[in-house]
């Protein structure tokens, strides 16, 4: 119930969840949900990709 209210926040509609471990403390399960928000947003692409699909990092102004 706490990860639907944070992935609401975030703008997630429809998911499918599934928790591991100690969940009894909802600080831990909040932490751990926001953790994989956050590891959802890095992304590894190879630099030969990098100059083929033009990919810029940083603020354009």
């Amino acid at each position: 119930e706490e990860c639907q209210k944070l992935l609401k926040l975030a703008g997630v509609k429809d998911v499918y969840s599934k928790a591991r471990g100690q969940t009894a403390s909802r600080i831990n399960l909040i932490k751990a949900c926001f953790t994989a928000l956050r590891q959802l947003t890095t992304m590894k692409v190879k630099d030969i990709h990098v100059e083929k699909l033009g990919i810029v990092s940083g603020k354009k102004e």
